[in-house]
């Protein structure tokens, strides 16, 4: 999985040849164990790290009336972690990308992505106080512009926005999809377009079938100039190799290409893994850095 050498090719066995019995059986033990420890510490490296090219999954998209609508507080909320007060909103269920840390995975049947076709009717009966400003994400469930407009899922977001200025309605994204932005005129302002970004070399080979990370800055950009709100999340970062080289080039591009009264939130955070997710990841076959 993690594309390094056999274990007969780093098996150092003048150690324990000089003990037999229970002793040599610890002591070989404890060199698997050294072994495993001095890679998982290291910086993941990608140099030497053979992967076929991903291929796009057979996937079915279906519309549905569902019987509730995914709202609420993040799933990550607790009175043991300090909350940024993000409601989630499931717009579309399952994702078309493939990330090889993402727990969506975990979550819906593989292969289907569901749109709700009673979407605008939930939305409509959202109560909200509106002497409260409330941060709503939409990129929990799936991202939240690869599908476009599919069955008006867009339609029916920027209505609620509209409809509620109290709201700061997010589209987290890692695809470049921005036309249907681009094209209508009239948006309301309470939008914020965000990307997930990464180094190039982690696009390449755990963030399977997403733009790159220069179209995902240009789709920024456009957005940015057509004067909505941008953001930018730094989640998961990686430790890789040369990490700090590595994100601060991205870091000098955002300085450079955008405005900083247009960057509404810049974030980082680590990997967040629950078992279901690392179970999945070791059962997929494909090869990945996420758990070395």
């Amino acid at each position: 999985m993690w594309s390094e050498k056999a274990i007969d090719a780093i098996w150092d066995d003048s150690v324990s040849e000089k003990f037999e019995g229970k002793m040599r059986k610890s002591i070989q033990m404890e060199q698997i164990k050294n072994i495993y420890l001095d890679l998982k510490n290291k910086p993941s490296s990608y140099q030497n790290f053979d992967q076929p090219k991903t291929k796009a999954p057979k996937i079915k998209l279906q519309a549905e009336e569902k019987e509730n609508l995914g709202f609420g507080m993040c799933p990550v909320a607790s009175p043991k972690t300090r909350c940024c007060n993000l409601l989630t909103l499931d717009a579309v269920e399952s994702c078309g990308f493939d990330c090889s840390y993402c727990s969506i995975q975990s979550f819906y049947n593989e292969g289907k992505i569901t749109f709700d076709t009673s979407l605008k009717d939930k939305l409509d009966n959202i109560i909200l106080d509106p002497d409260e400003f409330y941060h709503i994400g939409t990129g929990q469930s799936s991202d939240s512009l690869m599908w476009g407009n599919r069955f008006g899922v867009l339609d029916h977001l920027v209505e609620f926005a509209r409809k509620h200025p109290n709201v700061m309605l997010e589209f987290k994204t890692k695809s470049d999809n921005v036309s249907y932005f681009l094209e209508h005129t009239n948006l309301p302002k309470n939008l914020l377009f965000t990307w997930s970004l990464n180094p190039q070399i982690v696009i390449d080979h755990e963030e399977h079938l997403t733009a790159s990370l220069d179209e995902r800055l240009t789709a920024a950009k456009k957005l940015e100039e057509k004067g909505h709100l941008v953001g930018f999340h730094f989640h998961p970062m990686i430790h890789i190799e040369n990490w700090q080289e590595a994100y601060g080039e991205v870091f000098e591009k955002l300085v450079n290409m955008f405005d900083p009264k247009n960057v509404s939130l810049v974030s980082l955070g680590t990997l967040t893994f629950i078992k279901p997710v690392m179970k999945q990841i070791r059962a997929r076959e494909f090869k990945t850095k996420i758990l070395q």
